[in-house]
């Protein structure tokens, strides 16, 4: 498949599990929340491991060098994970929550400005304040 056609199939998975989150487990403690989902996508990710290998694919080990790297990933992963859902229990709204995640690519550019020295272009700023213009469209002033 093609890199955007897999981007709007997670895009519309995202969006259905974001109503299910806002109508189901707005009461569930984030901190419970988090757990279950990352928990429930070790069991997944194990059983699709285990298919892949019966069916002869090759899997590369993380580097012994990495492994603080991928474990400030993860700390990071619950840390989203936690601010996320304390989105919904704190208040916010379905068009709020969703809204405001059009600013990851906003942020992205930025970090990357600061860590790489990539600078965005004026394609990438017109999108910025587009961006800037949907959150500040929903939210509740």
């Amino acid at each position: 498949m093609k890199p955007l056609v897999l981007a709007l199939v997670s895009v519309v998975i995202h969006a259905f599990t974001n109503v299910l989150i806002q109508r189901k487990l707005i009461a569930v403690s984030p901190l419970i929340n988090v757990l279950a989902m990352h928990a429930s996508a070790l069991a997944v990710g194990m059983v699709l491991f285990v298919i892949w290998r019966v069916r002869g694919g090759t899997v590369g080990i993380i580097p012994h060098d990495w492994y603080g790297f991928v474990a400030i990933l993860g700390i990071a992963t619950v840390t989203a994970g936690l601010f996320f859902f304390s989105s919904y229990t704190k208040g916010g709204t379905l068009l709020m929550v969703t809204t405001v995640t059009v600013l990851l690519p906003v942020c992205v550019a930025l970090i990357d400005l600061v860590i790489a020295g990539n600078w965005p272009t004026l394609r990438h700023i017109i999108a910025w304040i587009l961006a800037a213009t949907a959150v500040f469209l929903v939210m509740d002033i």
